[in-house]
Parts: C-alpha cells; structure tokens; sequence
C-alpha cells in the first residue's frame, strides 16, 4: 500500500498495541505528506468531536489544498457522531486522508464494524503474547537496522 496516495482513502488501526496502532498512522500521516507537502495535518480526540469540529478539519484549510485527518480514540466517539464519520470514511475525498484509531474492546464497537466492513486500509494490532515477544523485539531491532538474539 506504500505507493499508493492515501488520499481519498481512509485507513483504520485497531487494537490494543498502541505502539503499533500509533506506528500505522504516523506511517499513514507520513505518506500523505509525503504525496502532498502541503497538506495540513489535524488531529482529534473522538470523545471531543461535535459536528462542526469534524467538518471543519475533514474540509480543508485555507491555506492548504489537502488535509489529513487523525481521530483517535474511536472507542469514545459519541454516537450521534458515528453517521458522520462513516460517511466521511466511506467517501473521504480526493483532498482528504483519514486515518482512524480504535483501541481494540467492545467499547465502539458498532462503529467499528461499520468502518470495517467498508474498503478501508485496515491494519490491525493485536496484543503481543509473552511468548512471541523475543521475536517482536528481534523484528524491532532489525527495522531499525540493529540485531538483537532471542
């Protein structure tokens, strides 16, 4: 998915590893200004979401033609909020990048198997079992160019 603009697409991290929850949407944000350096990033709290604040940051800026959205914490958005964001993840726009974090739980589910069963870039971060945690920390060490033995 690397190669592909993240604009007018929309993706959703879920789970409870906030470590990699946090690394898929930075990598997302990343990506985005990468595509388009002159995109205003914004990021929000989903139990802080009223209509007007999701509009306005999913409806760009003045100075900028391009905009990425981060809303975190999806397991708290209010549920007259939830329509709205679903559309907006169903059909972002050409200008826009979402990027939706879930922190995994039954708390938010029902927006979450709405998100999920549009075709979004799902990247999902499941709880890392103590015995898979020597090749987890291996993997980590070789992503950032070290080595480290079990």
């Amino acid at each position: 998915m690397d190669d592909i603009s993240p604009f007018g697409r929309a993706l959703l991290a879920t789970g409870p590893e906030s470590l990699l929850v946090e690394r898929a949407v930075s990598g997302f944000v990343a990506r985005a200004t990468t595509a388009r350096p002159d995109a205003a990033v914004t990021r929000l709290e989903a139990a802080q979401l009223d209509a007007g604040a999701l509009a306005e940051a999913a409806g760009g800026s003045l100075f900028a033609s391009a905009t990425v959205v981060v809303v975190t914490g999806l397991g708290e958005l209010p549920a007259e909020r939830a329509d709205q964001l679903v559309g907006l993840a169903a059909d972002p726009g050409p200008d826009l990048a979402l990027a939706l974090a879930h922190a995994g739980g039954n708390k938010g589910k029902g927006v979450l198997d709405r998100l999920r069963k549009l075709r979004l870039e799902v990247v999902d971060c499941p709880t890392i079992k103590p015995w898979e945690l020597p090749q987890f920390v291996s993997a980590e060490a070789r992503r950032l160019g070290g080595r480290a033995d079990a």
